[in-house]
């Protein structure tokens, strides 16, 4: 007697990967534009990449400003922190002085 057993290609597909690692990237091979609309489309990326990198020259200041503010902000703290850590640092090599 002959056993027949149906599998579904989901199912066969998992069994022979395992692992996300393992799988097969597609590759999908893209044809030079030939439409007037997909030399649009192009045109309209290239400009949108050239906008994304004038507003990332431009902001640069205005990040730069933030971060040394808030760079100030915390060296002040350590500065007002400096002291009592000082202390405390001293406190303590005394208590271990005392120890030995």
């Amino acid at each position: 007697m002959v056993k027949k057993t149906t599998i579904n290609k989901e199912e066969k597909i998992e069994d022979e990967f395992d692992d996300v690692d393992e799988l097969p990237t597609p590759t999908i091979a893209k044809s030079p534009p030939t439409s007037e609309i997909e030399l649009m489309e192009q045109k309209l990326a290239e400009l949108k990449a050239q906008e994304t990198r004038k507003n990332l020259i431009t902001d640069f200041p205005i990040w730069k400003e933030k971060i040394e503010k808030e760079l100030a902000g915390i060296q002040g703290y350590l500065e007002k922190i400096h002291p009592v850590l000082t202390l405390h640092n001293q406190k303590f090599k005394e208590l271990e002085v005392k120890k030995k």
